[in-house]
């Protein structure tokens, strides 16, 4: 599937200088490039996202393009309860978070025309499936959940 421009993105969440989940995260990643046929990248990405933890609070969003990591942190916003609306057209489920983000970028501007913070994304099943740039999760008793892949 090699594509020059074609990549693979993972968002983490740096919480009080760790980042929870890495393993899962660099797992996932790997799985795609290696299901995609993309090349891996030449550095190693746990290298380069580890000493983005130091920053205490933070997204950090790694980014594998053409065979080249790349990481980029951002400050964590204010997070006051969001305002969302449900996204007008129906979530496709992938099994690869790639750069083709364009379903995401419509219900965010969608959202955006409503005055909402986002958009959340739901099947043709009336299923949620995740937010725009943000993954759902919630408590069912003691244990924490997300929405299954497919």
């Amino acid at each position: 599937m090699e594509q020059a421009g074609y990549g693979l993105i993972e968002t983490m969440r740096v919480r009080d200088g760790r980042i929870p989940f890495l393993d899962r995260h660099l797992a996932r990643l790997a799985r795609s490039i290696d299901e995609l046929g993309l090349p891996q990248p030449k550095q190693d990405v746990r290298k380069l996202a580890t000493p983005f933890s130091a920053t205490g609070d933070a997204v950090l969003r790694v980014e594998v393009l053409d065979g080249r990591a790349s990481v980029t942190v951002r400050e964590l916003p204010a997070l006051d309860p969001p305002t969302v609306i449900m996204a007008s057209e129906p979530h496709h489920p992938y099994p690869h978070k790639t750069t083709d983000r364009d379903c995401f970028m419509d219900a965010a501007e969608e959202a955006e025309v409503a005055e909402a913070d986002d958009a959340l994304l739901v099947t043709h099943e009336g299923w949620l499936a995740e937010g725009t740039t943000w993954n759902l999760f919630w408590w069912d008793g003691d244990s924490l959940r997300t929405p299954a892949l497919d």
